[in-house]
């Protein structure tokens, strides 16, 4: 890996909490602006409350697996520390009751006193539980999904997975990035390139492509961050997708982004990101009509 330059900082094994409760600009932040404003911003930043979907937790422990397949641990190995939770309907007390229980045991908890809760109680009980469980408890489908991709890994042979340098997080004074992966080359002149490896899932491999272009506003702030830590020529980043199907026969496919389009992103995003530190530093959002934000 070059050297660290232009006052960035690089890290390696960044919880993902700690990183998300970083205050500093992401991917996701400055992708608000491509078509929409300031109050898009802002929302992003300070008032999207939701929480993690299904999708996005299965998307966490498939980005797992890879740098478990790339540090050489096995299957069982992985699957370990999961939990698995059984398949239930909660239109039913009784399977409720199961799901909270096996809550319980996943987190080492005393069995909670359920004598007399109604149904709708016994859900919201459920849910506290769930999110509390939620690193390192999977359905019955994510882990299938889990064991599949591993396959899926293992036939395809990315041999490139043993030299890549996994779940980088980069960071400036402004801003921040984490590539799923980072690989280093030099090319035919001797400069150092790199290649940012973004693994993205999917149900219907068929939108692969499609996918891939709305990735692209978020994939430009990559190039930069990367460019800038390293030292390196923005048009000698490149990104490439690694695609894996979430349903049968989960194969994988690799789809790279041209040079051409990925000048017209990294053109656009100069300017995002001008805004963005703009707004966020000034706290000045175009489309807010609030007063100024303050801290309490």
């Amino acid at each position: 890996m070059p050297e660290v330059s232009n006052g960035c900082e690089v890290i390696f094994n960044v919880p993902m909490g700690d990183y998300v409760d970083d205050g500093r600009i992401s991917s996701g932040a400055i992708a608000t602006l491509k078509g929409g404003c300031g109050l898009d911003l802002y929302h992003y930043l300070y008032a999207n409350t939701k929480p993690p979907t299904k999708a996005m937790v299965s998307g966490v422990a498939i980005h797992s697996l890879i740098e478990a397949i790339i540090a050489g641990i096995g299957l069982d190995e992985f699957m370990a520390q999961y939990h698995v939770l059984p398949k239930t309907n909660r239109a039913a007390k009784d399977a409720t009751i199961a799901e909270i229980r096996a809550y319980e045991a996943a987190l080492s908890l005393p069995e909670n006193n359920i004598d007399g809760l109604k149904l709708q109680d016994l859900k919201c009980l459920a849910d506290a539980l769930a999110d509390e469980a939620s690193g390192f408890m999977l359905s019955s489908g994510d882990y299938d999904i889990l064991q599949r991709v591993y396959a899926e890994l293992k036939r395809a042979s990315y041999m490139w997975l043993n030299e890549m340098y996994s779940e980088v997080t980069i960071y400036d004074d402004s801003t921040k990035c984490r590539p799923d992966g980072l690989l280093f080359h030099k090319d035919k002149n001797g400069n150092m390139c790199a290649v940012i490896v973004s693994v993205k899932t999917t149900a219907d491999m068929s939108r692969a492509e499609r996918a891939a272009w709305q990735y692209c506003t978020k994939e430009a702030h990559y190039r930069y961050m990367v460019a800038k830590a390293f030292g390196l020529n923005i048009e000698n980043v490149a990104t490439l997708f690694l695609f894996i199907g979430t349903a049968e026969p989960c194969l994988s496919r690799l789809i790279g982004v041209s040079p051409q389009t990925a000048l017209e992103f990294n053109q656009w995003y100069i300017v995002a990101r001008k805004t963005a530190i703009y707004a966020v530093e000034n706290q000045s959002f175009s489309g807010w009509e609030s007063s100024p934000i303050t801290t309490i």
